[in-house]
């Protein structure tokens, strides 16, 4: 039997449940943080997909490089002029003939050799690129901006199965250049903690300020605390370079969608870091050795060409880590 309402009184209306999107992932709702349960402080860690090998990683970025070669090729090309012309110059820092003779003369049999040998290459890595002025490290930052931007422009497109072109690379690529500048800043400041670090290693460990154990042990905890948060800060930031060349995005949200894409996975992307430079410095300690034995005078110009490619090479890895962190994203 149904209820008869009086006149003056209306039906309550049930409010209809919200529909629910198939199309959509279902998620958890992230548990509120309360300062008197510390259990809620830290975030929970969401659940990525696996990350390919660092050397699958590897094999990707070359093979997406040379199907852009021509186009990358010429930014790199740019990039080298560039540094020549205005930054390292036509002559080279170090003679390494004379390098070579001296140490041959102070270091005799296979050992020597040896020894002499590492001691060259030593000084090729640390010595070879160095800037000596302060305008030529202006040019050289002014340079990895603008090449930076055009190689980015180019990966981006080839993804994007686009064709590409070393002149549309610089003329289209440029765009956000303002964003860019900004995230370079906010790098700038995260190396502040990086550059004291090695300021107090050189002026309590190098110097010998610190002499007593536990002076030591303090400086050290100091310099590693200080270098780890630099390192922390600048594994998302390197990768907010490549996001915030998004049509539309602002510096502020790049480095954001950079914290989330590594957060709590920063050693394992550490791990995939860590293969790129020695890659590089084995393969062009390979190709150097040879000249190093017969034709030692253009020892310093063939490193210049091989650093030279460092740039593209580095890129594409980056790059492709960035692709490949953001598939499950």
């Amino acid at each position: 039997m149904s209820r008869v309402l009086p006149k003056n009184m209306k039906p309550k209306k049930t409010p209809l449940a919200k529909p629910v999107n198939a199309s959509e992932p279902r998620r958890l709702k992230a548990p509120k943080r309360r300062l008197y349960k510390p259990s809620t402080w830290r975030r929970p860690k969401p659940v990525y997909a696996p990350i390919s090998k660092s050397r699958h990683i590897l094999k990707r970025s070359i093979r997406n490089s040379w199907q852009s070669r021509k186009a990358i090729g010429g930014v790199t090309l740019v990039y080298g002029i560039g540094v020549i012309l205005l930054v390292r110059g036509f002559f080279s820092n170090q003679d390494f003939t004379v390098i070579k003779q001296t140490l041959d003369s102070i270091l005799t049999g296979t050992t020597g050799k040896i020894e002499s040998t590492l001691i060259q290459l030593t000084t090729l890595f640390s010595s070879n690129n160095t800037i000596s002025t302060t305008t030529g490290g202006i040019y050289q930052t002014i340079l990895l901006i603008i090449c930076s931007l055009a190689i980015i422009w180019i990966f981006r497109q080839s993804q994007a199965k686009k064709p590409v072109s070393m002149k549309a690379a610089f003329y289209q690529g440029m765009y956000p250049i303002i964003p860019f500048l900004l995230v370079l800043l906010v790098v700038t400041i995260q190396l502040l903690p990086l550059l004291t670090a090695s300021y107090l290693f050189k002026a309590l460990i190098s110097n010998g300020v610190a002499v007593l154990w536990w002076e030591i042990m303090i400086s050290y905890v100091v310099i590693c605390t200080l270098a780890y948060s630099s390192l922390r800060m600048l594994t998302s930031s390197i990768f907010a370079f490549y996001i915030v060349t998004l049509p539309g995005m602002a510096p502020l949200q790049a480095l954001r969608s950079a914290r989330n894409l590594v957060f709590g996975r920063r050693l394992l992307i550490w791990r995939k870091f860590l293969l790129l430079p020695f890659v590089l410095v084995v393969a062009t300690s390979l190709l150097v050795l040879p000249f190093m034995f017969i034709f030692t005078s253009v020892v310093s110009w063939l490193f210049f060409i091989l650093s030279v490619f460092w740039f593209s090479i580095s890129h594409g890895y980056l790059y492709t880590l960035y692709r490949e962190l953001i598939k499950d994203a």
